[in-house]
């Protein structure tokens, strides 16, 4: 029934979106998440944003086997959104936690990548704080540095410049590529 919705829609009407996001509210039913996710990320509708964000807060790491797909997918929509993506403290609060205390593995990360394409001001001491933590996966530490320098500037440098020793490479690149956007930035202004 979804292929052929999705098939027959030449621009995605309402009725497909409808039946999509119906079908987002209940993950157990859906056999195939990862798919699932990809087609959500293809389709591109940010009409998907809030019934993912719904499903992810219900989410439980380790519990829940559709969770890091879900996550996937709203990440790849909020990437598309032309500006951050205003959500409830409870959300923060939440990614903030599995950012942090899931062991670095990839709810950690697709946590960090998320909290670094929401509004939030709940979210800055996890990003901070996910930014500087070592324990943490390279690529979920970048995206808390991302967030940092695209929506708390006025920390971003002593930030960044704190984390040039930093024992990872990678982190230091990003530190370093980081540096050199906000000199560009303030060239221009």
């Amino acid at each position: 029934m979804l292929a052929e919705l999705y098939a027959d829609s030449k621009p995605i009407n309402g009725r497909v979106v409808e039946t999509l996001v119906e079908i987002i509210k209940d993950p157990s039913h859906t056999d195939d998440t990862n798919a699932f996710a990809s087609l959500l990320a293809d389709v591109n509708d940010q009409r998907f944003i809030a019934p993912l964000i719904e499903q992810i807060e219900d989410g439980q790491p380790g519990g829940s086997p559709w969770l890091a797909d879900y996550m996937y997918a709203l990440i790849e929509l909020l990437y598309s959104e032309d500006n951050f993506y205003a959500v409830s403290d409870s959300f923060v609060h939440l990614l903030g936690g599995w950012l942090l205390n899931t062991g670095g593995g990839e709810i950690s990360w697709k946590s960090g990548d998320i909290l670094a394409e929401i509004q939030n001001p709940e979210s800055k001491r996890y990003v901070m704080i996910g930014a500087a933590d070592n324990s943490l996966f390279h690529q979920t530490r970048i995206a808390c540095i991302r967030a940092v320098v695209n929506q708390y500037t006025e920390e971003a440098l002593s930030l960044l410049e704190g984390l040039m020793s930093d024992s990872d490479c990678e982190v230091r690149k990003a530190c370093q590529s980081a540096l050199n956007y906000l000199k560009q930035q303030n060239t221009q202004a």
